[in-house]
């Protein structure tokens, strides 16, 4: 059964492999830029085996909204994906890794102010409660 959750939980083991296998790629020799280059690659292996094949072209809308917003989020995951990494090298990956999950404060805000979504008390408390993780977690 395809439901929601159960690729939210896919997403969060293979985000949580991603920070372990960057790291001991790190331990063992491969500087951040080789390894967000590494990570790059995955990822087009991924894009071309499993998303392209599902794509239909004839649908595709030359509308410059989406591709735009869809290029810019590529370009910033591969800027957060470097950036990481550059940290890597001097902060350990118990640290790194719970730190970097604070972007969900600028995803929220952003939703909040610019795509008109709503927040409830429990989504305040989830992300003020997914906060104090972070800092005990990075303790």
């Amino acid at each position: 059964m395809k439901t929601g959750w159960f690729f939210l939980v896919l997403n969060i083991l293979s985000y949580g492999l991603w920070g372990f296998a960057a790291k001991v790629s790190q331990q063992k020799g491969a500087s951040s830029y080789m390894s967000a280059t590494l990570t790059t690659i995955g990822t087009v292996i991924i894009t071309l085996l499993v998303f392209a094949p599902q794509l239909d072209f004839s649908q595709l809308r030359l509308d410059k909204d989406y591709i735009v917003s869809g290029v810019v989020a590529g370009l910033c995951v591969a800027l957060g994906n470097l950036f990481l990494y550059e940290s890597l090298d001097t902060i350990p990956v118990s640290i790194a890794y719970p730190l970097s999950g604070l972007y969900i404060l600028i995803t929220v805000a952003l939703a909040i102010v610019f795509l008109r979504e709503q927040m409830t008390i429990n989504h305040s408390l989830g992300v003020i409660c997914s906060v104090l993780a972070v800092f005990f977690l990075s303790r």
